[in-house]
């Protein structure tokens, strides 16, 4: 299946097709990134197929829940075309091939969480929202994961909001993560650290150590914080998808996850889809956003034809075996 006006349609308008009872809830409650988070939402949605097809068939698992620990409000409004796309939170409800057993969602800000119960609450009766900072509940949220329960954890960062202790205790429970890492910024507050202790006491929380002092640039950061994954948790599988941008601009996605005896064949297609990513444009979304609307007739320009995968779901049975 080549990259085609075809395959990104069948990605990117799921993102669009909002139900109008969803919109019509608290309407100016939403994010506003630009038009590069687009990729990281089809990032999502792509695993998040492959995730719930997976750990669905896989009998040893009882239960299956999706954790947010910055979950928004649920919806993004694109800032340089105003159109309004499901975030993640929507997108795990309504992209999943099997549904979730609970949703488990933190976010900090009142109007946001509120926002997204209600928007929530129309898609599953199987979700909890909880209104505080994610590193205050980290532990009361692992308390409550079963012996037999798998999750798959989205950790949406805009900054350093995230401790690495909470990183670490979230993953002593089985599961998938997915991070969004901001390397382009880290790297920035990075050189304010050298006469910032404000940023200095960030860094060191959110690396939890303080590893980054030994950093050269925004690909070492990552490097850092991956080493920092394998070397103190279970999670000896990691991948790093990188979102493009305008100028410098750049955040990648961290996928972690468990070395399994079927040797993690679904990492495959996201390996692909990894490749695929790189080869985007910075405006890349915004043109893709554009012909779908209407507003643009063709990418014909801004496709490039590459075998991203092939749907063999032989890898998906051979990878139930954990």
């Amino acid at each position: 299946m080549g990259i085609d006006f075809e395959w990104l349609k069948g990605k990117v308008e799921p993102l669009l097709n909002i139900e109008g009872a969803i919109k019509t809830i608290e309407p100016d409650v939403y994010y506003e990134p630009g038009p590069w988070c687009v990729t990281k939402l089809i990032a999502l949605a792509y695993f998040i197929d492959i995730y719930t097809k997976i750990i669905a068939k896989t009998p040893y698992f009882k239960k299956m829940r999706y954790i947010e620990l910055l979950s928004g409000s649920g919806l993004c409004k694109i800032r340089e075309t105003g159109d309004i796309v499901a975030g993640s939170a929507l997108i795990a409800a309504t992209l999943c091939f099997h549904q979730f057993d609970e949703y488990i969602l933190v976010e900090l800000k009142e109007r946001s969480s509120k926002a997204l119960e209600k928007r929530m609450k129309i898609l599953t009766p199987n979700v909890k929202v909880i209104n505080e900072d994610c590193n205050k509940v980290i532990s009361q949220i692992v308390l409550n994961l079963g012996k037999y329960d798998h999750y798959l954890a989205f950790v949406d960062c805009e900054g350093l909001e995230v401790n690495w202790s909470t990183i670490k205790t979230l993953l002593t429970k089985q599961g998938d993560i997915i991070i969004n890492f901001q390397s382009r910024m880290i790297s920035r507050v990075v050189g304010r650290a050298k006469s910032s202790i404000a940023d200095e006491k960030k860094l060191n929380l959110f690396y939890g150590d303080d590893r980054w002092k030994y950093s050269r640039g925004s690909d070492d950061l990552l490097d850092l914080y991956i080493k920092k994954i394998k070397e103190e948790t279970n999670r000896k599988r990691v991948l790093s998808l990188p979102v493009k941008g305008p100028r410098a601009y750049r955040y990648d996605l961290i996928l972690a996850t468990r070395e399994t005896r079927g040797g993690n064949p679904w990492l495959k297609p996201m390996e692909d889809l990894s490749e695929t990513l790189n080869g985007f444009s910075s405006d890349f979304n915004k043109k893709a956003l554009d012909i779908l609307t209407g507003r643009r007739k063709t990418l014909d320009d801004y496709f490039k034809q590459k075998q991203i995968f092939e749907e063999d779901f032989t890898l998906v049975n051979s990878c139930c075996d954990v």
